[in-house]
């Protein structure tokens, strides 16, 4: 700044650049044997590296349970084109990602209506088996029964035999063994009671089970019931023993 210098002030100029964001998301799939699944043998945390413009880079996880999809939401982003790359070493156990790694995915300023997704899928290979059960009958069937399927002493599942499904199912996707710590896992069919009917079961987990169902016949009436023919019979013993007495003294008299 020099005296008097109306005529050249000097100037400090600055600019100031807006940029405008946008988001990607990250979105994770968990498969057994190659289908969906609502169990917990896919549940864990799944983690992913995004890296993008300016040497930007991220750790993102997402937490799957219950085998449901998940996914998160990265916001701020420069636009550009960013990689995913899932940290596959660290995956639950037994996990294995379904098709290539490190998805890129273009970014756009203010994009709130179509955020870009990098879309993943694990699949666990798990041994499982399938277990038919069948209904037979020695008596009239009824309308309709329920089974119950349980593991290791637990009921898993329930369902109703009938005519609709000709008395047949069968359980399938059964898991072997457990996941928690490697035992193999004991199944049992149970039916549930069925007044004037008991039952029984055979067969094994290779060649499926039978249920067979015998009707019991009501048991004879018991206390007053039993009154009234007690009654009759007393009168008909009665009668005969009269019978044979009267027979007697005809018989006297004729001789």
């Amino acid at each position: 700044v020099t005296a008097n210098n109306e005529t050249n002030i000097p100037t400090a100029e600055f600019t100031n650049n807006k940029v405008e964001l946008g988001s990607l998301k990250i979105k994770k799939n968990v498969t057994v044997n190659g289908k969906p699944t609502t169990g917990t043998s896919a549940d864990g945390t799944y983690t992913f590296i995004v890296t993008g413009p300016d040497g930007y880079e991220s750790t993102q996880t997402i937490v799957i349970t219950n085998g449901v999809s998940n996914e998160v939401t990265i916001e701020g982003l420069e636009p550009g084109t960013y990689t995913v790359t899932e940290d596959t070493e660290n995956n639950p156990d037994g996990m294995s990602l379904v098709g290539a790694n490190g998805i890129t995915a273009e970014v756009t300023a203010n994009n709130e209506t179509n955020i870009p997704t990098a879309e993943f899928t694990n699949n666990k290979e798990v041994r499982t088996i399938s277990l038919p059960v069948r209904k037979e009958w020695a008596g009239k069937p009824t309308k309709n029964i329920t089974v119950e399927l349980l593991a290791d002493g637990i009921v898993i599942q329930k369902v109703k035999l009938s005519n609709d499904n000709n008395w047949n199912y069968t359980f399938t996707d059964l898991p072997r063994y457990d996941d928690t710590d490697g035992h193999e896992i004991v199944y049992t069919v149970e039916e549930e009671p069925i007044k004037g009917y008991t039952y029984s079961i055979s067969g094994d987990m290779k060649t499926g089970f039978v249920i067979l169902n015998t009707e019991t016949p009501p048991p004879p009436p018991t206390g007053d019931a039993d009154l009234p023919l007690y009654i009759l019979m007393m009168i008909l013993s009665g009668l005969g023993m009269i019978g044979i007495i009267s027979t007697k003294k005809k018989r006297r008299r004729l001789e």
